[in-house]
C-alpha cells in the first residue's frame, strides 16, 4: 500500500460511571491522496480532506405527520456521500508538507 496516507483518528468513548474528563481511542487510519479534490483549513490547524469518492447510502429517515410528530414509522432514503477526513494538526502539517506544491 504505497499510494496511502496514513492518519490518526480518534473517537470519543462511551462515559465511564465516575469518570469526568472523556478518554478517546486512536485508530490508524488511511486514504489514498490521489483522490483528494479539495482541503480546507480549520481553526487549531487542523485540516478537512474532501475525498472524490462518491457513493450512494440508503438510509432509513423517520417519517413526520402534518403536525411534526414522529409517526413511528421509517422510509428507506437513497442520497449521495463524499468522505470527508478531518486530519489533526500533526497530520495536517505533514499532509501539507508531502503535498503542497
Amino acid at each position: 500500500m504505497k499510494n496511502q496516507f496514513f492518519y490518526t483518528r480518534k473517537t470519543e468513548n462511551q462515559p465511564v460511571e465516575g469518570e469526568t474528563e472523556p478518554t478517546f481511542t486512536e485508530t490508524l487510519d488511511s486514504f489514498n491522496p490521489e483522490l483528494v479534490i479539495r482541503t480546507v483549513e480549520l481553526p487549531e490547524g487542523k485540516r478537512i480532506v474532501a475525498l472524490n469518492d462518491f457513493h450512494e447510502e440508503v438510509r432509513p429517515t423517520p417519517i413526520y405527520n402534518k403536525q411534526g410528530k414522529y409517526s413511528g414509522q421509517t422510509k428507506n432514503e437513497r442520497n449521495t456521500y463524499q468522505s470527508e477526513i478531518v486530519l489533526e494538526k500533526p497530520d495536517a502539517d505533514r499532509f501539507k508538507e508531502m503535498f503542497a506544491l
